[in-house]
């Protein structure tokens, strides 16, 4: 399959490359596998708690990793859609640790209360 095909009046539609395929598929077993007995998918606004670990030196692209994270969440039916990811907290763990967890991530339902938003 091509990585791009042309759409009328210049749309382009992308499918996952190989390499995010891969990521996904790993990615998305670790996932299911801490998965608790929560409903899923989740179908209401939620908050996003991201603690990111680094496991090597390299510079990496929020946007990008939020944007992947947002379809894993699709994929495996984790929420109906990432559009209900309305708020975010994204935070660095420190310097990066080889072979340690590299990522926790926790939802809440928005808004949180006792926020002034909440209320």
């Amino acid at each position: 399959m091509k990585p791009s095909a042309r759409f009328p009046k210049g749309r382009v539609f992308r499918y996952p490359d190989k390499r995010f395929e891969e990521w996904r598929d790993a990615a998305a077993e670790d996932l299911l596998i801490a998965r608790r007995s929560v409903p899923l998918p989740i179908t209401v606004p939620v908050h996003l708690k991201a603690v990111y670990l680094p496991q090597d030196n390299r510079t990496r692209d929020l946007a990008g990793m939020l944007d992947a994270l947002g379809h894993l969440f699709e994929y495996c039916n984790v929420l109906e859609d990432d559009a209900l990811i309305v708020e975010l907290s994204w935070s660095l763990a420190g310097p990066h640790v080889p072979d340690a967890a590299c990522l926790r991530l926790e939802f809440y339902q928005w808004p949180i209360k006792g926020h002034a938003y909440a209320e």
